[in-house]
């Protein structure tokens, strides 16, 4: 979460009393701790649970961050560094140019990457490919540090498999 939070503090929910919880915001020096936290002992409490109430807490925080990213790309789009095809967005990635990369989690494109040459090539079927150039772009862009926003291609800025917003 931390990685794909960039660059600012990732949401934390504090799952506590309300008394702790209030002590805890007072003390507090993480920028990203929730002021809606989850009351009671939670002890007993399975993770899965937790994760569901936690989720209904940070689920708009993430939404919101995500329309601001979007609507940062679109306005960028005209004449910023940033673009929608996969063969620039996966060279991009590999040198670490990605600042942040929307990717559609409803899309594959088959292809194959040499990384040596930086050669991005699309195949018709997934029987012909080696990966899926999305996940190539993601995987790449994160370890340079690049901010992730996984979305529906509905839910894409501009209706792609990856929205790119170059560093330079």
């Amino acid at each position: 979460l931390q990685r794909s939070w960039a660059p600012s503090q990732p949401p934390l929910v504090l799952a506590c009393v309300e008394r702790l919880s209030a002590i805890y915001h007072e003390a507090r020096d993480y920028q990203g701790l929730l002021d809606d936290f989850i009351t009671g002992n939670h002890e007993a409490t399975a993770p899965e649970d937790l994760h569901e109430k936690a989720w209904t807490i940070v689920r708009p925080e993430f939404v919101k961050h995500r329309e601001e990213a979007k609507t940062r790309f679109l306005n960028m789009r005209s004449d910023g560094p940033t673009s929608c095809d996969i063969e620039t967005v996966v060279q991009a990635a590999a040198d670490g140019r990605v600042r942040t990369l929307f990717i559609a989690t409803d899309v594959d494109v088959p292809g194959a990457f040499d990384m040596e040459n930086r050669h991005v090539q699309r195949v018709d079927s997934h029987e012909d490919a080696d990966v899926d150039l999305v996940d190539v772009a993601a995987q790449l862009a994160h370890k340079t540090g690049a901010e992730l926003l996984a979305c529906t291609r509905d839910e894409m800025p501009e209706p792609a498999a990856v929205n790119a917003e170059f560093r330079y």
